[in-house]
């Protein structure tokens, strides 16, 4: 018996090998949570795409008319299950500042608006009159050092966890205390 080389059919056998190592693996393949405003996009028939501009990346959804809009305004402006989503029954602190200074606040646009028909970015509002600090608080984080616990943040496996740690030793996710602690 002799031994033979084996012959393979070189540039079509290198590209399907460069293919195969290329595809993604479980290991590496991201399944986090769907963009609502592309898979809105998609499902009424555009095609979605991210465009890298000035100011950052933005979503860019391409109607079947060829019209070019931006993904989460399109979401916003023509998606009526947005609104049925659950919601925390925190308040919008530039919501609460636009209506404590006797402005309509609206929803969809984040715009304050005045008797007198001004409006402003209610952000922006809310911003300029807390000297620009606009840090928000943690309610779970401020509830557990409420009840003499301390707060840490812990890196799990799925991400990251508070952890409240109460007077009597204790610990538990932040979170769940403050909700069973403060029903809706």
């Amino acid at each position: 018996m002799t031994n033979q080389l084996l012959k393979f059919p070189g540039p079509l056998f290198a590209l399907a090998m460069a293919l195969w190592v290329s595809l993604p693996t479980a290991s590496t393949a991201n399944p986090g949570l769907a963009n609502p405003a592309a898979t809105y996009c998609i499902t009424q028939g555009g095609l979605y795409g991210i465009r890298d501009g000035a100011d950052g990346q933005s979503g860019v959804c391409q109607l079947p008319d060829g019209t070019k809009i931006d993904a989460w305004t399109y979401f916003r402006e023509h998606d009526a299950d947005q609104n049925n989503n659950k919601t925390t029954g925190l308040a919008n602190p530039a919501a609460v500042y636009c209506g404590s200074i006797g402005g309509d606040y609206d929803l969809k646009t984040s715009r304050c608006t005045f008797s007198d028909g001004a409006s402003a970015d209610a952000w922006e509002l809310y911003r300029k009159a807390h000297g620009g600090n606009h840090q928000l608080v943690n309610p779970a984080a401020a509830y557990c050092l409420e009840i003499g616990g301390s707060y840490k943040i812990k890196d799990t496996g799925s991400g990251q966890v508070g952890i409240c740690t109460k007077p009597d030793g204790t610990s538990q996710d932040a979170w769940a205390l403050f909700r069973a602690d403060h029903p809706e």
